[in-house]
């Protein structure tokens, strides 16, 4: 079960937030009383009233006082939420302690803090901390002058599980909803890398999918946002990745190892791990139903402070939902591929074929460009199956689907029709050219060994061949001329390509 359920916790989550709501009230009315006391005693070093100011720097509520975003004044417990000193802080720019997502909401809070509705607003804002890493902090913050010139008295606590709920929440959401509304695998891994960089930073993604012991695993999707998205499967790290991978698909646990871990790993393992490592590599391992589906991580290249094992923790929560809906993607992938393609040969089926061909003849018509049709036929096609049987025939129609395959262009739409029957549309091709195409796949098919459990076999085609031109512009159409030329090829003694104008 994941640590966060947004439906067993409700009542729990309720309670929670009214009591934090009930905290932030009295925040508010805190925060009024100390500003008050701020404006009469003008600057706090200066203080005389020693009570006051053993208030200030003993209360459980951290308070600070930022001015042109750095820190002029902060009380231990504000120094203990930040895991910084005042001397810290104030010799660091915002970006070294305020999360890159919150710099914008920070320096509004801090430049132009104002009440809203006799009450001052708060900010939900992330900040990097050395010993916890990225946490949430709700800033109540007022407006004073401080030393002459305008500054922000702050008054901050931890909302971080409520924050982390929230967003874990949102995200198992969202890449449940991903599964309808993406077209396919890859635009999948896309949304599921955008989402989880709102849990984590991650710059380097990748997922793996496990198959099984035979055919092992492979990276559909490996991204560095320094590359600007292009695979990067190729780089250096990627021996580290999959040694590593496969530790965690082997051991079905989670895996963090910094860059001494990696190398401790290198020399027991005696794998040729390539330096410089990784300063920190994170994986997590993908399971539906206690079966391994794969694995997904992330690692740091340069920053060895860039991941905490609190991150790991973010990712096991999400990671059953990111497995069940890579499942539900490929289950749909698969069933579109049922739909739309032959069973046999993985070319396009009849239907799926002459859908296509009719989006390729409409846009050929609206733009008045050329377009050809083939029809190719196996010549005594019936004859291999009656003498060697029809595995044998269905390895002779594999081979012709995977030689049209490529011996034609990626824009050619090539589909099995029925039985031994092909048809081919060739975009932006004249009636001469398409020929010229025709017969030269006749002729390398006639001299083509075709090899089968029963020993090598030669076949020959019989191709028909037409264009749009007059009144042919319509798939059917098509079709009905490109069937005359293949019966003028087959009564003309076949293994011959004849177009009809």
């Amino acid at each position: 079960m994941l640590p966060y359920d947004p439906v067993s916790d409700d009542i729990k989550s309720r309670d929670q937030l009214i009591a934090e709501l009930r905290n932030i009230r009295q925040r508010f009315v805190d925060l009024e009383y100390v500003v008050e006391k701020f404006t009469e005693t003008a600057e706090l070093p200066a203080v005389q009233d020693v009570s006051y100011r053993t208030m200030v720097e003993n209360t459980v509520s951290p308070l600070f006082i930022l001015q042109e975003e750095r820190f002029r004044f902060i009380n231990p417990a504000g120094e203990y939420l930040l895991g910084r000193t005042l001397n810290q802080l104030v010799r660091i720019p915002i970006t070294e302690w305020v999360h890159p997502d919150s710099e914008t909401t920070f320096r509004e809070l801090v430049g132009s803090p104002q009440p809203s509705q006799g009450r001052w607003n708060g900010y939900e804002i992330q900040v990097l901390t050395p010993d916890r890493g990225a946490i949430w902090l709700c800033f109540c913050a007022v407006p004073f002058q401080y030393n002459g010139f305008q500054a922000a008295l702050v008054s901050a606590f931890d909302v971080t599980v409520r924050k982390q709920a929230e967003i874990i929440s949102s995200v198992l959401y969202r890449i449940s909803n991903a599964v309808a509304t993406t077209h396919n695998l890859d635009e999948l891994f896309a949304t599921i890398h955008r989402t989880l960089k709102e849990l984590i930073r991650a710059p380097n993604f990748f997922i793996t999918l496990f198959h099984d012991e035979k055919i092992g695993m492979d990276f559909p999707y490996y991204r560095d946002d320094k590359l600007l998205d292009r695979p990067v499967i190729t780089n250096i790290y990627d021996p580290v990745t999959r040694a590593l991978t496969r530790e965690v698909i082997r051991g079905r646990v989670p895996i963090f190892y910094r860059k001494a871990d990696i190398a401790e790993f290198r020399a027991d393992s005696g794998l040729e791990l390539p330096d410089p490592l990784p300063e920190i590599w994170l994986g997590v391992p993908l399971m539906i139903r206690a079966e391994m589906a794969g694995a997904m991580g992330v690692l740091s290249v340069q920053d060895p402070h860039l991941y905490r094992e609190s991150d790991m923790n973010l990712m096991v929560s999400v990671s059953e939902q990111i497995a069940l809906a890579v499942e539900r993607k490929m289950s749909q992938e698969r069933m579109q591929r049922l739909a739309t393609t032959d069973g046999l040969t993985g070319l396009y089926n009849r239907s799926q074929f002459l859908e296509l061909a009719r989006r390729e003849i409409d846009r050929a018509n609206r733009y008045m460009e050329p377009l050809s049709l083939l029809m190719i036929d196996l010549d005594l096609f019936k004859l291999v199956n009656d003498t060697y049987g029809h595995d044998v025939g269905d390895q002779v129609l594999v081979a012709l689907a995977r030689f049209l395959e490529k011996n034609l262009r990626d824009v050619d739409l090539v589909g099995r029709l029925g039985g031994e029957e092909f048809s081919v549309i060739l975009p932006s091709t004249t009636l001469k050219r398409a020929t010229q195409v025709a017969e030269r796949i006749r002729r390398h098919l006639s001299e083509t060994h075709i090899a089968t459990t029963s020993g090598e076999l030669r076949i020959t085609t019989s191709i028909g061949v037409t264009a749009l031109r007059g009144e042919t512009r319509s798939v059917e159409a098509l079709l009905k001329k490109a069937d005359q030329g293949l019966y003028m090829a087959k009564q003309l003694g076949r293994n011959r390509v004849c177009p009809v104008d």
